[in-house]
């Protein structure tokens, strides 16, 4: 698949629930402004292979609309039969909080 602009949220254990809700969410608040500035910008989301899964059931909560036209579902489990070329990633993150680089406090209670 290639993308000339992506925003994503996948990383490490992203169909694991606890690193979802911890991680994954904390980071969609962090691209919120840029994917509300941006309607048309794809969105890799990672996908545990089950439709109506918890994360799909996630989205349905947040206080704003991803809309699903943006979305792209990245095979998070393996075998990955996947390959993704982007030519420019938006992907939010932090400063290490803690002794595991937990999101800040402030996001969790976003979440």
């Amino acid at each position: 698949v290639a993308l000339e602009e992506a925003a994503c949220v996948a990383q490490f254990a992203s169909v694991s629930f606890y690193h979802w809700v911890m991680e994954g969410l904390a980071r969609l608040l962090l691209l919120r402004p840029l994917l509300e500035q941006r309607p048309e910008l794809p969105l890799l989301l990672p996908f545990t292979g089950k439709e109506g899964s918890f994360i799909e059931q996630s989205l349905e909560l947040l206080p704003f609309s991803l809309g699903t036209r943006r979305i792209v579902r990245y095979p998070s489990a393996f075998p990955r039969r996947r390959v993704f070329r982007i030519g420019k990633l938006y992907y939010a993150n932090w400063d290490a909080v803690g002794l595991v680089g937990e999101p800040p406090h402030v996001l969790l209670h976003s979440v």
